[in-house]
């Protein structure tokens, strides 16, 4: 017999099923209440994570990674927008698509990247391929999701991620989830672009203030030189005299040999004063001509075998020197510049020996294709300038090379201190050293037009190599000074150092000029008065009357009669004189005797000798 439902069974029934529809719903409440948990921790985890680190790239990367965590898929991307060319870019990309992702381009409009970008709206795609606006390339891709990352109303980009498993679909849940992270997103994005770019201004304020320590180093020793170079140029025109003047009196030929090489050292050290204010003034006005490498390298090394070869064996070292320098063709250059780069590198290679070792210059040839070579020699040869090429010179086509190469067996150094080997001011040696050696090596290679590198590890030596320019024209020769006269000639000699007054006087007086010598620009005018000259030779630098001084009352009284200033403060004082136009000629200390013949034979050539009916000047007074 078939039961029968009664009205208690159908409110029994209804009373059970409001408490399962309680039931159900607290448990819906709770799995949502827990996913909500899930999501918010994620969410919070992932925030977190994206503020342990401020570097773009690893936080744009991050951003990716944490994405395909929270929805569960396999690739992730971020895209960037660029306000000032409107163009969108690769951020970072991560999963199984990211080598695709990386090839592709982005176009407004284009895909749900050139969407998001174009409306500033969030975008879901769950059939993709048949999405009208799909990229053509993306054939793998089932569903794509998309948010803007926006900071405070200000676009920045897009954060996308893509399904590929068939009948995979996001939901308004993953869009939401995706929202909330791409804020967060977006404010590590902003905050990691404001710290690069202050962390690019630091490093151009660094540079700017490293440049302004430069310059006032640079300044500094600027006018350090220019206190200096007075006296030290003033010595040196006192020893270059006797040592010609000694040449005029020995005949022994070894004895002769060691005076050249004396002279050669002295022009150096005169050079190496006038190539540091340059240096400190970042200017070179050497001019380039036809040099022998070979025979530059050998005086360097005749001039520097105290360092390497006296002196080692006093401290009971032995530094060993060998060469290979036969048939090198002749090099465009300087040769003082030239023999001081070399002595700059066989110094640095003898400190780097402290227990002794090899020392070897080598060098070759670099052949190449010279069609261009001569039109650019040409005007290096007149103006006097070279410049340092933008890339590795014996790459450069149509020019030949030469290449000359110093190594040691030393201590080496390491990456860090190679990179700075050229820097001025930077040295290991401490108290022992300036810094300045390698730096003027790398200006003196500069102005050559060549290059300088350096190859060197710890323990395993070091080898620096110079690139020169192959010369086209003939070597000029030095010649020797020829005490050739057109005749004695009356000299007034004005200076108030008595080291280079008394050189140079026994000197001129050796070649046969009738000579005397005045203490200061004072006494120099006062045996004017008395007596006639053929041409004054007059210091610049004096107290009380300076050369100028002198100069101008000749000037007003005698205008035909030579004046010649000596100074050991440079090249400036050449544009100075020239300006004024009081003197006839300037001759920068220390100057060879051929050139200062040169300059009596030139000044007084229509004066008759000396002691044949000469007029005594008038109204000369101080």
């Amino acid at each position: 017999m078939g039961r029968h439902f009664t009205e208690l069974d159908r409110n029994t029934l209804s009373l059970f099923a409001a408490q399962a529809a309680i039931a159900i719903e607290n448990a819906r409440l709770l799995d949502a209440t827990e996913r909500a948990a899930r999501e918010a921790r994620s969410l919070y985890e992932v925030a977190h994570s994206l503020t342990t680190s401020l570097d773009p790239s690893e936080v744009l990367h991050l951003i990716s990674v944490k994405t395909t965590e929270l929805l569960g898929t396999p690739h992730a991307q971020v895209v960037l927008w660029d306000e000032e060319t409107r163009t969108l870019r690769l951020g970072a990309a991560y999963g199984s698509e990211a080598e695709h992702v990386r090839k592709q381009e982005f176009r407004l409009g284009e895909g749900v990247n050139g969407i998001v970008a174009e409306t500033r709206a969030s975008l879901i795609v769950n059939d993709y391929q048949n999405f009208p606006r799909r990229v053509p390339r993306m054939t793998e891709l089932v569903a794509v999701i998309g948010v803007p990352l926006l900071y405070r109303d200000r676009f920045l980009g897009i954060l996308t991620s893509h399904a590929t498993q068939p009948g995979a679909a996001f939901t308004q849940a993953h869009l939401a989830l995706l929202t909330s992270f791409a804020d967060q997103a977006a404010i590590a994005i902003q905050n990691a672009q404001l710290f690069s770019e202050l962390n690019k201004s630091y490093r151009d304020l660094q540079q700017a203030q490293d440049e302004l320590i430069r310059s006032e180093k640079l300044r500094a020793l600027g006018q350090m030189a220019a206190g200096i170079a007075h006296d030290l140029n003033n010595i040196l025109a006192a020893v270059l005299a006797r040592v010609e003047l000694l040449r005029f009196r020995v005949s022994d030929p070894e004895t002769r040999e060691t005076l050249k090489t004396l002279e050669t050292a002295v022009t150096d050290g005169a050079h190496v004063v006038r190539r540091l204010q340059d240096f400190a003034r970042q200017r070179a006005r050497s001019p380039l001509v036809p040099t022998d490498l070979a025979r530059a390298v050998q005086e360097t090394l005749e001039m520097t075998r105290p360092h390497w070869r006296d002196e080692p064996q006093r401290q009971g070292r032995v530094i060993e020197v060998r060469t290979a320098l036969d048939g090198v063709p002749h090099i465009l250059g300087n040769a003082p510049e030239v023999r001081e780069a070399v002595t700059n590198l066989i110094l640095n290679a003898v400190d780097a020996m402290p227990q002794g070792g090899v020392l070897t210059l080598s060098a070759r040839a670099l052949p190449g294709r010279t069609g261009d070579l001569a039109t650019r020699q040409s005007g290096n040869l007149e103006s006097g300038a070279a410049q340092l090429p933008d890339r590795p010179i014996a790459q450069l086509p149509g020019v030949e090379w030469v290449e000359l190469t110093v190594t040691d067996t030393g201590i080496g150094m390491s990456e860090e201190i190679r990179r700075r080997i050229f820097e001025p001011f930077f040295t290991t040696k401490g108290v022992h050293g300036t810094g300045l050696g390698l730096a003027v090596v790398y200006g003196i290679m500069e102005r050559h037009g060549g290059h300088a590198r350096v190859a060197s590890a710890p323990g395993r030596g070091s080898t620096v190599t110079l690139q020169f320019q192959v010369a086209l024209g003939p070597v000029v020769a030095r010649q020797e000074a020829r005490a050739t006269l057109a005749g004695p000639r009356r000299i007034l000699l004005i200076d108030d150092d008595p080291w280079v007054r008394e050189s140079l006087g026994d000197l001129l007086r050796t070649v046969g000029h009738h000579v005397t010598e005045a203490d200061g620009g004072a006494a120099g005018l006062a045996h004017l008065a008395e007596s006639p000259v053929d041409l004054v030779l007059t210091d610049l630098v004096m107290p009380e009357v300076s050369g100028w001084d002198v100069a101008r009352a000749i000037k007003s009284r005698l205008p035909g009669l030579p004046v010649v200033l000596m100074t050991g403060w440079g090249d400036q004082v050449v544009k100075e004189a020239s300006e004024r136009g009081l003197v006839d000629r300037v001759l920068g200390k220390p100057f060879p005797l051929e050139e200062i013949l040169r300059v009596i034979r030139e000044l007084t050539a229509d004066r008759p000798p000396a002691g044949s009916n000469p007029v005594a000047p008038r109204g000369l007074r101080r």
